[in-house]
């Protein structure tokens, strides 16, 4: 029985993890707790890397767990940010951090730009395109850089691209948006 097959009718739940204000816990869409819940046509667990990713940042920054994926997609939505059969806008991200606590600045991707804000201690949203994390588009986060100087990721749609780190420029050439946040 995967995914799909308790889908639409599953509720979400909270996420009642410790969540340390620093760290950014890895949350995965399709987490049963909030991956049946009804996003962009579809379900969390195959439409919601950005509320996903976005869930992560807050936790991470701010180190409350009161805005899990399902929360953070229901907001999306209310608010306009979500299309049916596209997926969020990235404008969620600039136009909402504030009401999270956060700050968000977007700025242009490239391999420099990028290593700069996370050697100063920001997370990054990235939105890619198609390539290593997807066919069509992505959301994930870049948590900080290992000390060989690649790039940690967590990916809310794979454990298996979580688990490695990557190189800033690859990351960055298929980048269409990079997103920095800092509480």
């Amino acid at each position: 029985a995967g995914l799909l097959d308790a889908y639409p009718s599953a509720a979400s739940a909270s996420y009642d993890e410790a969540v340390e204000k620093g760290s950014v816990p890895l949350l995965y869409q399709w987490d049963t707790r909030w991956g049946y819940r009804e996003y962009c046509a579809g379900p969390i667990g195959t439409t919601g890397c950005c509320p996903t990713s976005l869930s992560m940042v807050y936790m991470g920054l701010t180190g409350k767990s009161d805005k899990t994926p399902a929360d953070m997609a229901a907001i999306a939505a209310e608010n306009g940010y979500a299309e049916d059969g596209q997926g969020t806008y990235a404008t969620f991200l600039t136009d909402m951090a504030g009401q999270f606590g956060l700050q968000c600045e977007q700025f242009t991707p490239s391999t420099q730009n990028f290593l700069t804000y996370l050697q100063s201690g920001y997370v990054v949203i990235c939105n890619v395109g198609p390539g290593d994390f997807t066919d069509s588009g992505h959301f994930f986060v870049a948590t900080g850089l290992a000390d060989d100087g690649t790039v940690e990721i967590n990916d809310p749609y794979s454990s298996v691209r979580s688990a490695e780190t990557w190189d800033a420029e690859r990351i960055a050439n298929q980048s269409i948006g990079m997103y920095a946040f800092r509480a």
